[in-house]
């Protein structure tokens, strides 16, 4: 099994990603890897790799605050920076892909985990139609324990209060 390519893909707001692709020789595919909360794009090696042996290539990005791209751990000042992330991953993808000189459309899926799949149904709500499958694994989209309205109050003033705390992922 070969390594993953790794680098960064410039941000304009200086929050640059840090990504992992596994390119294959001829894809008749491409897939972006959204990761889960306190997650990065490393855990999700196994799975590009084989994706990558059955001709797919694999982008993989760290969202900001996490695994090796910038910010504090954690810490986001608002979910588009998340989309911002989710984005320049599929830019990154598509350009790629014409700088390779790939001689004709391959489908381009989205594939997130966790938090990460709730980041690649979000994008298809707001952008239908702009990748050619989504793939949403044990994506996070409500609570499973209701969250009362005492610790969501309190919540919420914590995060006016300390908008850059952070606490473990247990």
């Amino acid at each position: 099994m070969s390594e993953a390519e790794t680098g960064f893909i410039k941000r304009a707001d200086g929050a640059d990603v840090f990504m992992r692709v596994w390119p294959a020789g001829r894809p008749r595919a491409r897939m972006v890897i959204i990761h889960g909360l306190g997650e990065h794009s490393g855990r999700y090696e196994r799975f590009a790799q084989y994706l990558r042996d059955q001709n797919v290539d694999v982008l993989a990005v760290d969202l900001r605050g996490h695994g090796q791209s910038g910010g504090k751990r954690g810490v986001i000042t608002g979910y588009d920076e998340f989309r911002a992330d989710l984005a320049a991953a599929l830019s990154e993808a598509r350009e790629r892909a014409l700088s390779h000189g790939d001689t004709g459309p391959v489908p381009l899926i989205l594939y997130g985990h966790s938090m990460g799949g709730n980041i690649v149904l979000d994008y298809g709500l707001r952008a239908p139609g702009t990748v050619d499958g989504i793939i949403a694994s044990g994506p996070l989209i409500q609570p499973t324990d209701p969250v009362s309205p005492v610790t969501a109050r309190l919540a919420r003033a914590i995060a006016k209060l300390f908008p850059s705390a952070s606490m473990k992922n247990v």
